[in-house]
């Protein structure tokens, strides 16, 4: 709040004492100056400070109205007038020209000149209509007040804003361009002032005759905005402007004539042409330079650039290449130049692709692709390339770029990746077939074996003793969990056998299973509703029998088994970002789905074997098993593109996770995938 005060107290002062200054110079009535920095400084403070310091632009009006000897109630109605003002100078400034402290463009000329030429009208209507009220000034001169008072308040803006704003970056060294030096704004300004003094206090007593001089101060004013800019358009102005407003008011000078309106028009007029162009011209300088510096960094980008880059006329022929380019293929810019790319050609691109090229970039669009080209040393290399037009001011393909890029290394690389991917496709392949051969194969002699051991058992068993039926039984059991084994096998070898994927209902798929589970199945229960996703059914029923089959199978004899299946959509980063930034959410694109029992649980330190081949913890005594079921459902998950996984702890229970799209993706042949 304190700071708040000090602020507006200053700002206060700061316009008493500049309106002091005015007022030296006022033509009527001692209340009416041709130039009134004042509304500058308000301007410049509710730009700087916002709307808040509003009431001490309005405070300092009427402290400065009632000193020059106005009423309080003609004072308030001047400080409501001239606030209007400030507050209309400011809207037009902050909303069409937000950056204007930089002057970069005439845009921004054109708007500090729209809100100096409008915002005083309401001002100037409000202080004349007033005075002609209460008799200060009379009826047949109030058009010259309304005119003056304008005229002020808009030199003041248009004077005082830019300068400021501009000397502020200055300050802040900003806006110094490599080409200016105080030493030379300081000479600059120094000589300007002199020579307005020079023109203004009339020393030859040429009057009116005079008014050749002026010209040369706006030659110097221009000097100073092409050579130095906008620091120097602001400091020629304020030079040429300060001593012609104060001569002018002491009578001397070739604007002072017979009557005072012929003088005030004058004055207004060298001031208000001086302003609009100074600034119009360090405008249009500053938009040249940038234009200039815009070109050269993109002319450093382009001669510095990693990929080659070549340029040709509508007809072809090569009008600029860079370094990269001759880096590429040893051919230097002159050899180039002239000549059509066709020169690099190897024969390897086909007419019917040059066809295809030609046609989308005459038809102005941009054409991507490879070309194998043969370098200056003969040795090929290949290139990947965009080639786009380039349109004149007139719509007209003027010419075409084309990048760049040595492709070769990774032509080699991809080579070699698609040859060791046949032939590890190929391997795999093989092995399937080896794998199914034997295990098919194998299941005869295991069926046999099996049928005489049985058959052993029922025929001689009261004529064995009882190590021989031990035996016997043995016999039995081991080639049961062999014939289980290749069954296993037999599904986990054939994952990539291509079962159609379709829509499955998970929760047909658990009442399936559960079916099998007999007395069982009455411990599962489902937590809510089950997905319906794209998978190979026969597959994904497979899984649920594995993690399900094991939950019955590890459970915990002291505690009733429970067994919870439950399922939920998976938000995907994707979906996180869009909600993260205010977009609509993308629909899920996974179900995650947990099997939780209340089994006997299973240690941290084993978990990360769980999923690998044959693996298993427990002897054949204590559970059987194959070691394969739960390799065969991280097989068959990832295959459809989800990831299975577990959290477990020993004696509370065991939770199987485990990801499933709701489309898949597209199908592609193994070695593409690879």
């Amino acid at each position: 709040m304190l700071h708040s005060l000090g602020r507006g107290a200053a700002i206060v002062v700061l316009y008493i004492l500049v309106a002091q200054l005015g007022l030296l110079f006022s033509f009527i009535d001692g209340n009416v100056s041709p130039i009134w920095l004042p509304s500058g400084v308000s301007v410049l403070a509710l730009l700087v400070f916002g709307r808040r310091v509003l009431w001490a632009c309005w405070l300092a009006n009427v402290v400065v109205s009632v000193g020059g000897g106005m009423s309080l109630p003609v004072a308030l109605v001047f400080a409501c007038g001239n606030c209007v003002e400030y507050l209309l100078a400011a809207f037009l400034l902050q909303r069409f020209a937000p950056r204007l402290e930089h002057f970069g463009s005439l845009r921004d000329v054109g708007v500090l000149l729209l809100a100096g030429g409008v915002a005083p009208i309401p001002a100037a209507l409000c202080a004349t209509t007033t005075l002609v009220l209460v008799n200060i000034a009379p009826v047949q001169v109030s058009p010259f007040v309304a005119l003056t008072w304008w005229a002020g308040d808009a030199v003041g803006i248009l004077i005082l804003v830019p300068s400021v704003l501009v000397w502020y970056r200055l300050r802040e060294k900003r806006a110094l361009q490599s080409r200016v030096s105080v030493a030379a704004l300081s000479w600059y300004g120094g000589g300007s002032l002199a020579l307005a003094m020079l023109v203004f206090s009339d020393p030859l007593s040429l009057a009116e005759h005079g008014m050749v001089l002026v010209y040369a101060l706006f030659l110097l004013v221009m000097w100073g905005a092409l050579r130095l800019g906008i620091l120097g358009a602001t400091l020629g102005v304020l030079a040429v402007v300060m001593p012609a407003v104060v001569l002018t008011a002491a009578g001397h000078g070739p604007f002072v004539r017979h009557e005072l309106n012929d003088t005030i028009l004058l004055l207004m007029g060298f001031m208000v042409v001086s302003l609009i162009m100074a600034l119009a011209l360090s405008a249009v300088l500053i938009e040249r330079d940038t234009a200039a510096e815009q070109a050269r960094v993109l002319s450093k980008a382009v001669e510095q650039s990693a990929s080659a880059v070549i340029i040709t006329n509508p007809a072809g022929q090569i009008t600029y290449v860079n370094p990269a380019f001759s880096a590429l293929t040893g051919y230097e810019s002159a050899e180039a130049i002239g000549q059509n790319p066709r020169f690099l050609k190897s024969g390897h691109t086909s007419g019917n692709e040059y066809a295809s090229l030609w046609k989308a970039i005459i038809d102005g669009r941009s054409w991507r692709g490879e070309f194998l080209n043969i370098c200056k040393d003969r040795s090929l290399v290949w290139e990947q390339m965009t080639i786009s037009p380039l349109r004149d001011e007139n719509g007209r393909i003027s010419h075409f770029v084309s990048t760049a890029e040595d492709i070769t290394q990774r032509k080699v690389n991809e080579r070699h990746l698609r040859d060791a991917l046949e032939r590890a496709e190929r391997a795999r392949a093989e092995l399937e077939r080896i794998t199914f051969a034997i295990t098919h194969t194998l299941q005869e002699p295991l069926r046999s074996i099996s049928g005489f051991a049985q058959l052993l058992e029922r025929r001689y068993t009261p004529v064995l003793d009882a190590t021989a039926q031990g035996y016997l039984g043995r016999v039995v059991n081991a080639t049961e969990r062999m014939y289980h084994l290749f069954h296993d096998l037999m599904h986990y070898v054939m994952v990539d056998d291509g079962s159609p994927h379709q829509p499955v209902g998970l929760e047909t798929v658990i009442g399936n299973v559960c079916g099998a589970l007999g007395a069982d199945a009455v411990s599962v229960r489902v937590a809510g509703p089950l997905p319906v996703v794209m998978a190979a059914e026969r597959q994904i029923h497979h899984v649920f029998e594995h993690i399900l089959g094991n939950s019955v199978k590890y459970r915990d004899s002291e505690r009733p088994l429970e067994i919870i299946v439950s399922a939920w959509p998976v938000e995907t980063e994707e979906s996180r970002i869009r909600k993260a930034n205010g977009l609509p959410a993308s629909a899920a694109e996974y179900w995650e789905l947990s099997i939780q029992d209340n089994g006997i649980g299973i240690d941290p330190v084993f978990q990360p074997k769980l999923f690998m081949l044959f693996s298993r913890l427990h002897t054949i005594d204590d559970y059987d098993g194959t070691g394969v079921g739960l390799a065969y459902c991280r097989r068959v998950i990832e295959r459809h593109g989800g990831r299975v996984w577990i959290e477990s702890r020993l004696g509370v229970g065991t939770t199987v996770h485990l990801t499933l799209p709701l489309t898949l993706p597209a199908q592609k042949s193994e070695v593409e995938e690879r």
